[in-house]
This record gives C-alpha cells, sequence and structure tokens, in this order.
C-alpha cells in the first residue's frame, strides 16, 4: 500500500469540497470508495489524479464519468484490475470521492442531469442504484486517489 502525495491535486480537491460542503451542508459529501485499474496509467493517476476523459475503458453503463465501487473487491476484480503481464500485480486505488447529491445514472451522460429541468443546479455524481455499489463523478477534482494497493493474483 502506498500513499499518494500530490499537494497540487489535494488543494483542488479540498477547494471542491470546501465549496460542496457549503452548499450541501448537513449530509455526507465524501466517501471511501475503490477504483481499480492497470499498472500502466498509475503513474498518470498520482500525477494527473483520476482523468473522465478516459472514461470508457471498461464500461460506460451508467454515465461517461471516473468509477468508483464501495467495495473494494468489485474493483479489484480483473475486469477494472487488469493483471500486469509477467508479474500478475494487480492495482486499485482508495480514493477520497466527493458525491455528494446524486441520482440513477444511464448510458450517455457526459454530466450529472439537472436537478429541476427548469433550473441550473446539477446532482453532483450519478449511481447504480437506490442503494449505490458504484458511484460515478464527472469532474476530476472530484476525488483524490489517496492510497495505491498492489494486490497480487
Amino acid at each position: 500500500i502506498k500513499r499518494i502525495e500530490n499537494p497540487s491535486l489535494w488543494r483542488f480537491y479540498i477547494a471542491r469540497r470546501k465549496e460542496m460542503n457549503r452548499k450541501r451542508q448537513n449530509q455526507q459529501n465524501e466517501r471511501i470508495l475503490y477504483h481499480g485499474t492497470k499498472a500502466d496509467v498509475c503513474d498518470i493517476i498520482n500525477a494527473d489524479g483520476f482523468n473522465r476523459s478516459y472514461s470508457g475503458a471498461n464500461a460506460t453503463m451508467y454515465g461517461e464519468g471516473t468509477y468508483f465501487a464501495v467495495n473494494a473487491s468489485y474493483s479489484a476484480s480483473d475486469t477494472y484490475s487488469q493483471p500486469e503481464q509477467g508479474s500478475q500485480k494487480k492495482m486499485m486505488y482508495r480514493a477520497k470521492v466527493l458525491t455528494g447529491d446524486y441520482c440513477k445514472g444511464q448510458e450517455g451522460f457526459k454530466e450529472p442531469p439537472l436537478k429541476d429541468p427548469k433550473g441550473r443546479e446539477r446532482y453532483d455524481s450519478v449511481v447504480d442504484r437506490d442503494n449505490p455499489t458504484m458511484y460515478v463523478v464527472f469532474q476530476d477534482n472530484q476525488a483524490y486517489p489517496e492510497y495505491l494497493i498492489v494486490l497480487k493474483k
């Protein structure tokens, strides 16, 4: 387990968290979630954070954002944490994620839907179902890669 320390990413994340907590008081806006990935993108994530423009590598069933699972075992599956050739190492992040207000996602979403079609305010994230096991965020500063967990297949 490797702690990721990136002061620049952390500052962006904290600014987003402060704003979300100001707008959405008295609710849980931040969650600890998991994100499986391939070994060859870990240096990029460590340096630049999670980038939604890479969405679709595994799925876009709930929208074209960055996906995070409630359960580590889901992100550790070979589908999302693909074993490295030769060493069979698998990579997964434990991340702080700003989920805020959410609704059910759907394929094709490029951002969360509006809360009210006549308004301008959007949900902060989308989920897979009423009792979420998966969250999708669409703004890169909504997640911070806190720990990189290296697993053996």
